[in-house]
């Protein structure tokens, strides 16, 4: 007990000390640290549009493969010699050759049909029978006729065949630009690529060579809300010469269990063999295997006939500057 201080009495208590605070003064040592919890951050909103979404969904469904990697030009149209005698088929305009006319791009749709009855009666004397028949009217409406190139569905690649549709070269100038007529995507879900080329037949090789590339332009000028005629400029340069054989390429990729080919116009055929023993025996021709790009070189002899319609493009030449004068 603490002495009482000077000048108090002996009834002085000081003030009670607390006791020693054992368990405060204890240093436990845990054997392990607790888990640490973290909490996750806000999700951010999600700004992706019905089309994204979808395409994300369904889209993009049998594409686990990336796409192949475009095969480069090989050819150079000064370099390759013609093949063929130059009878023009047919005139677009001042400016194109052409794979068949602009104005065959129809086909006819029947819109109304009427239907009349007859009445005949017989001579109860003489036997004559004597009256009308009935008939049938039908109305036709013209219509844009397109076709929609092969695109088979896969789980498990991004292939598909390739169209080539010939040009007979009719004069002599510099090659500009490539035109055709391209359709919109038929549902929500777009394609996975969009190719087009313009090759030459190489009589020295029995090939036809890739001359230009576009590359992959399903979202560029292939990219329309309806069918309409769409260009793309060459940029190359190069001087075509009556008698060459052109080709235009077009290959359009959508494996996707929910992908569908975009239309391309053409002219109608009735299927019999174009040009039967000639060196073009077929208004478009196909290549027989699926493949990831348009090939830089294939033979002719190889591919398959197609003879169900001609499928249209044409290509712009330049005769003004360095063409039949020079």
């Amino acid at each position: 007990m603490t002495p009482p201080p000077e000048g108090r009495d002996r009834h002085y208590w000081p003030a009670a000390e607390p006791p020693d605070d054992r368990i405060a003064a204890t240093q436990v040592i845990p054997t392990r640290s607790a888990p640490k919890i973290t909490m996750p951050p806000p999700q951010s909103e999600d700004q992706m549009s019905l089309r994204e979404r979808a395409n994300a969904i369904f889209g993009e469904l049998g594409t686990r493969y990336e796409l192949e990697k475009v095969q480069e030009a090989i050819a150079n149209l000064e370099e390759v010699a013609p093949s063929s005698p130059v009878t023009p088929a047919y005139v677009a305009d001042i400016d194109d050759m052409v794979t068949c006319g602009r104005a065959d791009l129809v086909r006819w749709v029947a819109a109304t049909h009427n239907h009349t009855s007859g009445s005949y009666a017989a001579n109860s004397t003489t036997g004559n029978v004597a009256g009308s028949s009935g008939s049938t009217v039908v109305s036709l409406n013209p219509a844009p006729a397109t076709y929609k190139p092969s695109t088979p569905t896969s789980l498990s690649n991004s292939l598909a065949p390739v169209d080539y549709t010939p040009i007979i070269v009719d004069r002599r100038g510099v090659v500009k630009k490539l035109r055709w007529r391209v359709g919109n995507d038929a549902n929500v879900f777009s394609i996975e690529a969009y190719y087009m080329a313009l090759c030459v037949y190489n009589p020295a090789t029995l090939s036809i060579e890739k001359v230009w590339d576009s590359g992959n332009i399903k979202d560029g000028v292939a990219n329309t809300n309806s069918l309409r005629e769409v260009g793309v400029d060459l940029a190359i340069d190069q001087i075509c010469t009556p008698g060459q054989i052109l080709f235009v390429a077009h290959q359009q990729i959508a494996p996707g269990l929910a992908q569908e080919a975009r239309t391309y116009a053409c002219r109608p055929q009735t299927g019999d063999v174009a040009r039967p023993g000639q060196l073009l025996d077929a208004w478009y021709f196909r290549t027989p295997n699926n493949v990831g790009s348009i090939p830089s070189t294939v033979t002719l002899a190889s591919l398959n006939r197609r003879n169900d319609c001609i499928p249209w493009a044409g290509v712009t030449v330049d005769t003004s500057t360095r063409g039949e004068a020079a």
